[in-house]
């Protein structure tokens, strides 16, 4: 049987596979990345096709993937390199020098896959990545006031969207809000709360089972505020573009969320 891994830190979710996905809208901006001799092709709802050993692939864009293999790095949208995939301008962009970087600092690749590498390789596999995206491409928040929304929806990431309470936190208007936060971070704040609900699902799975995940996740989607399982796996679909044999292969579940929340293999 296949393997496949997730990984959850912080601000990141990391998720190995041997194969592609299926028509994603992708909950976040993300960084996609081949195995050390793998081509990802990327296909667009619009007819656009792109091949590389990676991509930056903003949020919000509907995308299949073709590959051998895939590494599939989710970062906070508010983050540097988050800021950097999906800001201006907010498209496909490929970015052969992150794969370079990685196989000059031997990270592992192979031991990604399989969940062979420890949480704290993991962590410093993802930084690097990072850095790099954060220096190479692009502006960051105009206005700093829009992290104390990530702060405060970090909070409670479940129920519903309360516009006012976060306007109030930042001394904006509702409307003010809604409008800064879409021009500047390049998405909704509906969509920006999906991340953080389902970030927050993840950091329960990890922090819960293991060391491979039992497929059972009522208990999860309870957790990240879903009103049923459906909802929870339309949501999984829509965002992640799983498919259908992915259920009948492992996944190995591995904590990267630091010293404060353990970051042993669960």
């Amino acid at each position: 049987m296949s393997k496949q891994a997730l990984y959850v830190g912080p601000d990141w979710i990391l998720y190995a596979g041997p194969s592609g996905y299926d028509h994603s809208e992708m909950l976040a901006p993300a960084i996609l990345l081949g195995g050390p001799k793998d081509v990802l092709t990327c296909c667009l709802r619009e007819g656009e096709e792109l091949s590389s050993v990676c991509l930056l692939h903003p949020a919000g864009i509907w995308s299949s993937v073709v590959a051998t293999r895939t590494i599939v790095i989710y970062l906070d949208p508010l983050s540097a390199a988050g800021q950097a995939i999906q800001r201006r301008p907010c498209t496909l962009k490929e970015a052969p020098q992150i794969h370079n970087r990685l196989l000059e600092c031997n990270p592992g690749f192979e031991g990604v896959f399989s969940a062979r590498l420890a949480p704290a390789d993991i962590r410093t596999l993802v930084s690097t990545v990072k850095a790099v995206v954060a220096v190479e491409n692009g502006p960051q928040l105009e206005d700093e006031r829009l992290k104390l929304v990530a702060q405060e929806l970090s909070k409670n990431p479940v129920g519903r969207l309360d516009l006012s309470s976060l306007a109030a936190v930042c001394g904006l208007s509702s409307e003010r809000l809604r409008h800064l936060f879409k021009r500047q971070v390049g998405m909704t704040l509906s969509k920006y709360k999906t991340w953080q609900q389902m970030h927050a699902m993840f950091r329960h799975l990890v922090s819960t089972q293991g060391p491979a995940y039992d497929w059972k996740p009522h208990e999860a989607f309870l957790s990240a505020g879903f009103y049923d399982d459906s909802h929870g796996y339309r949501t999984i679909f829509q965002y992640f573009g799983t498919q259908r044999s992915d259920g009948d292969e492992e996944l190995l579940l591995v904590n990267c969320l630091g010293t404060s929340e353990g970051c042993e293999e669960v």
